[in-house]
């Protein structure tokens, strides 16, 4: 009996911390942002979750646990409302399907598509996330699945992943300047990974590997009351197949670091390893500036001229509809830092009618609007 009760017990602990997860998860796509930093970090975490389901056949423990740690990051930033930057590169075929330079009977696995800052099919992505305040990154090496096919069926007659022991991410000490809001952090990012599948016996050799790699320096300056992130980058890869990278800070829209595509699907002919010497480093070096200063809009909710908390106030980008929620605190006070642009407000409280306006935000500019309450009849 006392086995039995044992069983039931531990039945019991299963459930409620199944129950917790899945109560957990939903909490988390039903978050509604109250700013475009915490906007950006719930997109980022969402595009974690796509990921660790991009592979559909195969799963590496080492990346999912990398990603896992990503998302614990990303959580923390937003507990803490840190600054941050997240920096996203990939290799990618652009075609579905490949033929294989060394025996055309077979094709390899593609990921047909475009240049896409949110894909997440690719050869290898590595993600790095920065937290500009506790100057410390956590990265994800991933690393898509490989199938091969027979050209004439479309068969698959192998598969598998890449190893992602050749990405590192490198962070070198921060470098102070005199004021000391000002600083630099450098690091550089790093790939070179081969397909395990590739194997071509009659030149006695592995075929070359997919590379890249970026130095990348970011540096934070304080100009008055402007807070500047300039961002340089020095970045080579191989000429195949197609490489793309982006970088964010505080959530604000992505820029483009580096794009580049091959022309023709049998530039995969330079992968044989004979024309090795002709498969050279495509190398760009770039500055990139981000104005971390964004508008801010705050105020009261009062009832009877007195502050009154719980009241929900959502706002609404007119022109992008993207969607930011908060509530009133314990003072009345609501806050929410936005990008240019403009937006409708809403009020609502049970039991009082919903109140609702417009505003439009310009960079570093302040917004005050507080609101009266009136009681449903």
């Amino acid at each position: 009996m006392s086995d039995l009760f044992k069983k039931a017990g531990s039945l019991t602990l299963l459930l409620v911390l199944l129950f917790s997860l899945s109560v957990e998860a939903a909490d988390e796509d039903n978050l509604v942002p109250s700013s475009t930093r915490e906007a950006g970090l719930l997109e980022e975490i969402k595009h974690l979750d796509k990921l660790s389901q991009a592979n559909k056949r195969y799963s590496d423990p080492k990346v999912q646990e990398e990603i896992r740690k990503a998302k614990t990051k990303l959580q923390e930033l937003m507990k803490n409302n840190n600054n941050y930057m997240v920096v996203r590169i990939n290799a990618f075929i652009p075609w579905d399907k490949l033929f294989d330079p060394i025996n055309l009977y077979y094709k390899w696995h593609g990921d047909n598509r475009g240049f896409d800052v949110n894909a997440t099919k690719s050869r290898l992505s590595q993600i790095i996330i920065y937290d500009l305040d506790g100057k410390e990154g956590n990265v994800v090496n991933f690393v898509g699945e490989t199938i091969k096919y027979k050209t004439l069926t479309n068969k698959v007659v192998d598969g598998g992943l890449m190893n992602n022991e050749g990405m590192k991410v490198n962070f070198y000490p921060i470098q102070w300047a005199k004021n000391p809001d000002s600083w630099t952090q450098g690091m550089d990012a790093g790939a070179s990974v081969r397909n395990p599948l590739h194997k071509v016996p009659i030149f006695r050799t592995d075929p070359p590997p997919i590379k890249w790699s970026y130095g990348i320096a970011l540096n934070n300056h304080i100009n008055s009351s402007t807070t500047i992130a300039m961002l340089s980058y020095s970045s080579s890869y191989t000429s195949f197949p197609a490489h793309e990278s982006y970088v964010s800070i505080n959530g604000l829209p992505y820029q483009v670091m580096v794009q580049y595509k091959p022309k023709l699907q049998f530039d995969s002919f330079s992968l044989l390893p004979v024309l090795d010497s002709t498969y050279t480093p495509v190398v760009e070096e770039k500055e990139l500036w981000f104005d971390l200063n964004v508008g801010t809009i705050s105020g009261v909710v009062l009832k009877d001229n007195h502050p009154i908390s719980g009241a929900e106030i959502t706002v609404k980008d007119l022109k992008e509809k993207k969607v930011f929620k908060s509530y009133s605190g314990q003072d009345g006070w609501y806050r929410f830092s936005l990008l240019e642009g403009d937006y409708k407000i809403s009020i609502s409280k049970k039991g009082y009618q919903d109140l609702i306006d417009t505003f439009s935000i310009n960079k570093y500019n302040y917004t005050n609007k507080s609101f009266n309450l009136v009681k449903s009849k």
